[in-house]
């Protein structure tokens, strides 16, 4: 997801947008006038189509978020589901079991670095400490919002995204110590720098988890959608069944392979 998000499109946009109108401009045209035939455009939108195939980011928001909150869900849901007070008191006896100790660790947590290097060490604990931030801001919203977190969504979105990228910049600094290893420190200074401005994104979503405007987002959201005119009926009466779904014929690369088949079947 981060590749998909953060990564391939923002990439993609920002070489377009530095090509300029050459850029935005098709490679069989470039190279028709004779410039160098950098598919750019064709780039931008090869990466945007992976925001919505094998599952949109939004899917892919509600997954992650279901994993984070499955523990949760399952100790404490006997809470709001219907019951006597003796399966409620259990319910509580086995959250009062599980969330202190927890709750202790997110608060005292051990650093254990994956690096050996001083200068990947600061990040490193970074991560570790905004890691155990994350884990605590979605108890404490599990505890103020019960099963209803499941329904703020704008919220949910953050949290995993947080997580996603406590993850990627992991594995980025684990990266940058295999190569340190290996004495190339040709990639140091690019690494550090990543993980300091990824740190600062990471700021920024901790922040709107408490500091947005998503109440008015969902009011505003909720009257424009009643505002709205519904779209005219469309007449499929005239339309025939699709023998093969060519999206994914496209995604996976067996338009040829396609092509091929229809020509042999037609024969």
């Amino acid at each position: 997801m981060y590749n998909t998000e953060s990564c391939t499109g923002q990439a993609a946009d920002t070489a377009l947008q530095l090509r300029g109108g050459r850029g935005y401009e098709t490679a069989a045209s470039l190279d028709a006038r004779g410039e160098h035939p950098f598919p750019m455009e064709r780039v931008l939108r090869d990466a945007r189509i992976n925001r919505i195939v094998e599952g949109t980011t939004d899917v892919m928001h509600l997954f992650l978020a279901r994993e984070a909150l499955d523990k949760h869900l399952t100790l404490a849901g006997g809470l709001f589901k219907k019951g006597g007070l003796g399966s409620k008191m259990g319910t509580i006896a086995k959250c009062a079991a599980f969330s202190p100790a927890r709750y202790a660790k997110l608060l005292l947590g051990i650093f254990r670095s994956m690096v050996a290097d001083a200068r990947l060490a600061g990040p490193m604990r970074a991560i570790d400490a905004a890691t155990r931030r994350l884990a605590r801001a979605l108890f404490h919203r599990m505890v103020l919002m019960g099963p209803k977190l499941e329904m703020r969504q704008l919220t949910l979105n953050r949290l995993v995204d947080i997580g996603v990228e406590l993850g990627v910049r992991a594995l980025g600094a684990s990266r940058a110590q295999r190569e340190l290893d290996a004495g190339d420190t040709s990639g140091l200074s690019r690494a550090l720098y990543w993980l300091e401005a990824r740190s600062l994104f990471v700021e920024d979503l901790f922040t709107a988890l408490s500091r947005n405007v998503d109440k008015a987002s969902r009011a505003v959201s909720a009257e424009m959608m009643e505002q709205a005119e519904a779209l005219p009926e469309v007449d499929s009466s005239g339309l025939s069944a699709i023998l093969h779904d060519r999206g994914r014929d496209l995604t996976s690369g067996r338009v040829g392979t396609r092509a091929v088949e229809e020509t042999a079947a037609a024969k």
